[in-house]
This record gives C-alpha cells, sequence and structure tokens, in this order.
C-alpha cells in the first residue's frame, strides 16, 4: 500500500488485518476439502491414497480437527 487511494480501495488500514479469511485461499479450502473427503473414505483410506499419515496431514494443515 502506497497512499490513501490504496487504503480506500482495501477498505483498511495498513498493518491490519480483517480477520476474515479468504474462503477461497488454500488456508481455508484445503482443510474443508480433508473434512469432505472424510465423509466418504475412511481415514485409513485417505492416508493410503495420499501418501502420508494422518499426523503429517494434520502438521501441513494445522488441523485441530479428527482425520
Amino acid at each position: 500500500m502506497n497512499g490513501i487511494s490504496d487504503i480506500l480501495k482495501s477498505g483498511r488500514a495498513p498493518g491490519f488485518r480483517s480477520g476474515a479469511k479468504d474462503p477461497q485461499s488454500a488456508e481455508v479450502a484445503v482443510p474443508r476439502a480433508f473434512r469432505q473427503l472424510e465423509q466418504t473414505l475412511p481415514s485409513a483410506e485417505i492416508e493410503r491414497q495420499s501418501g502420508f499419515t494422518a499426523k503429517k496431514i494434520k502438521q501441513a494443515w494445522d488441523f485441530k480437527q479428527k482425520l
């Protein structure tokens, strides 16, 4: 941001986060996709097909959910 016009376009002052995460960002979309996938496949099958353990997936995406 470099000026009042940028602040007016974005609707927020520099250095302040809006708090809401973009639902299309990977940070939000990937955990949501894993939760939806878990409704159709058991976690053991997700681990087998992805090649990663549930623990590694949780660490990578900072899950607090079951998977």
